[in-house]
């Protein structure tokens, strides 16, 4: 990349999003960046790829398994876990996703409960399915927007259903086209069926220690309180349930009160006694000593062919095999397996596969529990709270997670460098290609390997905190929370920091000129915008004025196009425009949709004014040719949010945006074709179909209508736009193309048909493994 000759803007920030709003689209191309595959992990503590909440085989089929992602929707196995593939979950607009259940007469039908069964929050209640997960459409009539931890199908008749809610027990007689609540209120969070042949015998469990069984599939409910309740009262904190196929009288209640209080039934549930109950040693802390999160994590299975032997997981896994009264801890939460512990369940085709789900995805034991290993290729449902484009290479991100650390993209492969929750904000700067700094704890490193060091911040560093970098001036920084402080020696070991204004107020925003080291534009609360010039002399001048909305307290942004006179900023929901740096402004907010927006991007290359905004629910474009807003989010999955906005501009060809997602991890697409110069067929774009993906030593290329074009060029780029194959083609009625990859380097890449013209048909990606 020449920076010298480069104008660069990015500005990260995050709101919280209430709506969702689908306008006109344009022909954006959003394809899913990753993490794909389970990361490589570098960082001394197991790792994972993204939060999952249940798991369930296929009733007759022992290739197929469903995982729903709480974030990132419902997955498929078609390979008995070896790897997954989405469902047309994507579609469904900011929904948490908690259960599922397959009808076993025609698993094209599927029933998808939503909601957050970790956080215990509610959604949109329950989905159905007819083509096997393709598409979804409401089936909540009754139940409105209940969260069901899980969804049980009556084994005697597939249209009676019972949802085990947030809010009672409810059941459906019309296959989920409505729905009658058998038993109101309770919080219920675990349910079982008696594993017995033609059986109509549910157990159910709420938050509160109580225990519920029902012998006619949910038509009556009696709460059991024989030898069941909570050790000195209160609250159970949780509560699961285990039953084993072995011997269907024998049921387990466990409750996370007093360290794991474990309970056992042997006629059936309809008595228990107490098998577990030692607040000194505890069953669901990250070790004995305790230290555990409550009802969000916590799991109970039993073996199906041993009934005496039996698991529960919260941070770790701990063993019974003498019917719940002794246990040993087989795990460590930073070791083996991954902590927070959401079920676990053995595999009903080949019991010596028992499997966890947990925070960091799918994991499978061969050997009891003692060993695991991660089944978890292919479910993309990253977490991200907040993540940087280094603006030096095109194949590196870093992005910070839930529970799954700190990751970064290298030559296609993503790598975990720490464990844990990591929401820093980040920013690669232009002194080190691999530097990224920290802006919560004043620190930078090398991404690949080298140690955090402190920058020097002369005030309290926090996630407040913003930081601008120049690619005219390597060397030069702002950052501040409530003043900006410079420097100008970034390349030194402990940059020297000079506070250079007195606005004492909060700092919502800044950026370098997309053509200068010499100014900077800073937006300060309540709505205050301030540019500064002469910043390469170290005493800058600063000028203000107004804008009139307020600033959302989240954070706003300000973005320049390539006339230096013109200066975008955001607040709240809306836009501004000024065409004198920033002394006067116009409202051009137009028809975007009241949502906070959280990132503002403008194209530097682009000579129509070109200019994206982003916000939970997707991107939108425009330049000074459209009267309005278009939205530009096709391909884009809608059930996560949007948490930030990212830009990779080393020139139109290869300039990309990206979004990183609370559970769908990262994803980019090309720029507007016509602000980078990117020449489109009239014709609609069509999607390649390449197989297989990820390849190894070939791909095809196929279902692709070729005799649109007697000519064709077919051009493979990399993730940082060189083109690692191109290849003429004259065939009229070609109906694939086999193209060998073997030695390509692993990572994804984009393949572009172009016709005679060199426009751009019909493009698609792969990985290459």
């Amino acid at each position: 990349m020449n920076t010298t000759n480069t104008k660069k803007y990015f500005i990260l920030s995050l709101v919280l999003l209430t709506q969702v709003l689908g306008l006109s689209q344009t022909p954006a191309n959003w394809q899913a960046v990753g993490p794909i595959q389970f990361p490589v992990n570098t960082s001394g503590q197991i790792n994972g790829i993204g939060r999952v909440c249940q798991m369930k085989f296929h009733p007759t089929n022992s290739q197929k398994a469903y995982a729903v992602s709480a974030s990132g929707g419902l997955w498929i196995s078609n390979n008995a876990t070896l790897s997954w593939s989405k469902t047309g979950t994507d579609q469904i607009a900011l929904s948490a996703c908690a259960s599922i259940c397959i009808d076993p007469t025609n698993d094209s039908i599927l029933y998808l409960g939503t909601g957050d069964p970790n956080y215990y929050s509610t959604s949109y209640g329950i989905y159905k399915s007819i083509d096997a997960g393709a598409s979804w459409n409401l089936s909540n009539t009754g139940i409105s927007n209940r969260m069901a931890v899980d969804i049980l199908m009556d084994p005697l008749d597939h249209n009676a259903l019972v949802a085990i809610s947030n809010d009672g027990l409810w059941k459906s007689y019309d296959a989920g086209a409505s729905w009658t609540v058998k038993k109101s209120g309770g919080q219920f969070c675990d349910a079982a069926l008696r594993p017995t042949s033609g059986t109509r015998t549910i157990y159910a469990v709420n938050l509160f220690g109580q225990f519920y069984k029902s012998d006619d599939f949910g038509d009556t409910w009696t709460q059991i309180t024989n030898g069941i309740s909570v050790p000195g009262g209160g609250s159970a904190n949780g509560m699961r349930l285990a039953v084993s196929a072995a011997d269907s009288n024998i049921v387990y209640a466990g409750m996370i009160k007093d360290e794991g209080t474990i309970f056992k039934s042997t006629d059936g549930g309809n008595t228990f006694s107490t098998v577990y109950h030692n607040p000194a040693q505890s069953l669901v802390g990250y070790d004995a000593n305790g230290g555990g999160q409550g009802n969000y994590n916590f799991s109970m299975c039993a073996d199906p062919t041993n009934p005496n032997a039996v698991y529960v997981g919260a941070h770790v896994v701990w063993k019974s095999l003498d019917g719940g009264m002794n246990w040993t801890q087989l795990t460590q939460w930073f070791s083996v397996l991954h902590t927070d512990m959401h079920q676990m369940l053995f595999n009903p085709y080949n019991p010596i596969e028992l499997y966890n789900i947990n925070d960091g995805g799918v994991w499978r034991s061969l050997n009891a529990g003692v060993g695991w290993n991660p089944r978890s290729n292919g479910i993309e449902a990253t977490e991200i709270y907040k993540a940087a484009s280094n603006p030096l290479r095109k194949d590196m991100i870093s992005i910070g997670t839930q529970d799954n650390g700190e990751l970064y993209l290298l030559n296609g492969q993503w790598r975990t460098n720490r464990g844990g929750d990591w929401g820093s904000r980040m920013t690669y700067d232009y002194q080190n290609i691999n530097t990224v700094y920290y802006h919560e704890n004043s620190m930078r490193r090398n991404i690949l390997g080298g140690n955090e060091v402190g920058i020097g911040f002369p005030f309290a560093p926090s996630n407040s905190t913003r930081m601008a970098f120049t690619p005219f001036n390597s060397d030069l920084g702002i950052a501040g929370s409530s003043d900006v402080y410079l420097s100008m020696d970034l390349s030194n070991t402990v940059p020297f920091w000079a506070q250079v204004s007195t606005f004492n107020a909060s700092i919502k925003s800044m950026a370098f000129s997309p053509s200068t080291s010499n100014i900077a534009y800073v937006l300060t609360s309540p709505n205050v915008f301030r540019r500064g010039s002469d910043l390469d002399n170290g005493f800058p001048i600063w000028t203000s004025s107004i804008v009139p909305t307020v600033f959302n307290p989240s954070g706003n942004v300000c973005g320049i196009v390539s006339d230096t006179n013109l200066v975008y900023v955001t607040a709240a929901a809306k836009v501004y425009r000024s065409n004198d740096q920033g002394v006067t402004w116009v409202n051009v907010t137009g028809n975007l949709p009241n949502i906070n927006i959280i990132g503002l991007i403008s194209d530097p290359y682009a000579t129509d004014e070109s200019v994206y905004i982003c916000n939970a629910a997707g991107v939108w474009y425009k330049n000074n040719s459209l009267p309005n807003w278009i939205n530009y989010s096709q391909g884009m999955p809608a059930v996560a949010n949007i948490n930030d906005f990212m830009y990779y501009d080393d020139g139109p060809a290869s300039s990309v945006l990206r979004i990183a997602t609370y559970g769908r991890g990262v994803w980019e697409s090309l720029l507007h074709p016509v602000s980078t110069g990117l020449i489109q067929a009239s014709t609609p774009l069509l999607e390649l179909v390449i197989a297989p993906n990820p390849a190894h030593q070939k791909i095809t290329v196929k279902q692709v209508d070729f005799t649109r074009e007697k000519e064709f060029t077919l051009q493979i780029t990399n993730t940082i736009g060189q083109i690692v194959f191109e290849q003429k083609f004259n065939q009229e009625n070609s109906s694939s193309l086999e193209i060998s990859v073997e030695t390509l380097p692993h990572g994804y890449y984009l393949v572009n048909l172009l016709n005679s013209s060199m426009r751009i048909y019909a493009n698609g990606r792969f990985i290459k493994e």
